[in-house]
């Protein structure tokens, strides 16, 4: 994830066409990116005619969906976004981590709860068993707590087990760590996570590639590891 500079203070461009395109599940990651790179931003892909859209590769139905967002979802995402501590990194976005563009399927875009400041440090991706020995808790806590003592932000997913164990050896030693969500990062799971997730948004970020209220999906979190890594 990690990536130079600061971004703090920087504004999303057309944040209301950004929230309605990444409620469209067909258009997520790779498909929304090809077209930026086919129309050349956000606005002109909202500003292209319906033929020049089917052109693109869309169907009716994902044409229907970006031309009438729904207005439930884009006024809770506009509310979530006004919070201080709330982001979305975009893919147009100077703060988009460029490593992670690298990747085969990056995502579109990126929602955080904390620092985005935390995504471009020096990391380290610690993930294991949900169900470790307790020889594995302590290697995981022991590692973990020493790399973040010397600097590296330690990013799991926030999962029972080893990744559990990362942040909170992390946040032992009150240093940053990320945790990478297979739902929305208002929608903590396993909920026992709860007070977890909020020391960790608090010191470093929860970051998700999915809008908030996303429920957990077997298939979210495999595909999440990616973004860990």
């Amino acid at each position: 994830l990690n990536a130079p500079g600061t971004g703090k203070g920087v504004v999303i461009r057309y944040p209301d066409q950004w929230l309605s395109a990444l409620r469209v599940p067909a258009l997520r990651g790779a498909k929304l990116i090809s077209l930026l790179d086919h129309f050349g931003g956000i606005h002109d892909v909202f500003s292209a005619s319906d033929s020049s859209l089917k052109g693109a590769g869309l169907k009716p139905d994902v044409i229907e969906a970006l031309r009438n967002p729904d207005p439930d979802f884009l006024q809770s995402d506009r509310a979530w976004l006004s919070v201080e501590t709330h982001h979305l990194i975009a893919w147009d976005d100077e703060r988009y981590p460029p490593l992670l563009r690298d990747i085969p399927d990056p995502p579109a875009a990126l929602y955080i709860d904390g620092d985005p400041d935390a995504l471009w440090q020096a990391q380290l991706a610690v993930i294991g068993s949900r169900n470790p020995t307790a020889g594995g808790r302590r290697n995981a806590r022991d590692f973990a707590a020493e790399l973040a003592r010397h600097g590296l932000t330690i990013t799991s997913g926030l999962a029972d087990g080893i990744d559990s164990e990362a942040h909170e050896a992390a946040l032992s030693v009150d240093m940053r760590t990320v945790a990478v969500l297979g739902t929305g990062v208002d929608t903590i799971y396993p909920a026992k996570g709860a007070d977890l997730a909020s020391r960790v948004a608090r010191s470093g970020a929860l970051v998700s590639e999915y809008p908030p209220g996303t429920v957990p999906r077997r298939i979210h979190f495999p595909a999440r590891n990616r973004i860990i890594g």
